[in-house]
């Protein structure tokens, strides 16, 4: 890639401060991506300002890779989505926030526009911000499992301290999205998300799950 870019006269210096790369012991630039499926993250004006990478089977290093932050490139303040997601928000005056890039993918791929993910990290404030720029309401479609319902609680905090609208989808079998595109086909992804409780229901379950509700 390195020599690639260098081909294409893109300087040395400015490809070694990209984020891009990394130097290897001898100082050499290394692919920072390498071995993995590359993201392109778009920010909210549609200009691409950074990448994620999923491992395909390495071992070494984490399973999600971001590009680092930079000043154009601050992953608390972007979220991942298919080009023109925050257009068709704004559009259905809906959004539809789902945990990872393949969910945002699978949501494209069956129809479903508007899908947005964080970047490999919890809901921030300023993605909350973000969001209420396109849509005052909105639909979780996080993770059927312990770790996706930590993540819905605090994404339900955040945004009605935004004043945002936001309702769950119940995802069966521990499943995300791409899973159940994956197994039941588009079909079974609209029927998931068709049927959405309010954050109260969500969190009084969440509740009667953690706690015996026969006692005071």
């Amino acid at each position: 890639l390195f020599g690639f870019l260098r081909e294409k006269r893109f300087a040395e210096e400015f490809l070694r401060s990209s984020g891009l790369f990394f130097s290897s012991r001898d100082g050499a630039p290394v692919a920072l991506f390498r071995d993995r499926v590359v993201f392109p993250i778009g920010n909210s004006r549609g200009e691409i300002v950074g990448f994620g990478g999923r491992s395909l089977g390495n071992p070494q290093g984490p399973k999600y890779l971001n590009t680092p932050e930079t000043a154009y490139f601050r992953k608390g303040e972007l979220l991942f989505g298919e080009p023109g997601a925050l257009q068709a928000v704004r559009k259905a005056g809906r959004f539809l926030l789902v945990e990872g890039y393949m969910d945002v993918l699978a949501c494209s791929q069956s129809g479903v526009p508007g899908a947005l993910a964080p970047l490999g990290t919890a809901l921030t404030p300023e993605q909350v911000r973000l969001l209420k720029r396109f849509a005052p309401a909105g639909l979780l479609a996080f993770d059927a499992d312990e770790a996706g319902a930590r993540a819905a609680q605090r994404a339900i905090q955040l945004c009605e301290q935004a004043d945002l609208t936001v309702e769950v989808v119940e995802l069966a079998g521990g499943k995300d999205p791409a899973e159940i595109l994956e197994s039941g086909g588009p079909e079974a992804l609209h029927k998931s998300l068709k049927y959405p409780i309010t954050s109260f229901q969500f969190l009084l379950q969440a509740a009667r799950a953690r706690h015996d509700p026969g006692t005071p």
